[in-house]
């Protein structure tokens, strides 16, 4: 949540919690200067996904939500990756 510094235990739960959510990892950013949500999703690699947050530069004021999948029913791929898009305004990166 805003206000969290960002620290090696963000990658480390990202690692631990990947060994049984294995189906897919989803990320989102909101910057505290921007209504605009930065999303990306379908890293099935814990360091793939790490390696996009710390390139992000996130800063203690912004917010940031990681998703990582342990599918129960469906394909998986990047389609079924949280996040989901919810709006009319979406910008692929």
């Amino acid at each position: 949540k805003a206000g969290t510094p960002m620290h090696n235990d963000l990658y480390e739960s990202i690692i631990h919690s990947s060994k049984s959510n294995s189906d897919g990892i989803g990320i989102g950013v909101k910057r505290a200067d921007s209504d605009t949500i930065i999303m990306k999703k379908g890293f099935f690699r814990a360091v793939d996904a790490i390696f996009f947050i710390y390139d992000l530069n996130i800063q203690t004021d912004d917010e940031i939500t990681v998703h990582l999948r342990m599918s129960t029913s469906g394909l998986v791929n990047v389609n079924n990756c949280h996040p989901f898009v919810c709006s009319d305004e979406y910008y692929r990166i």
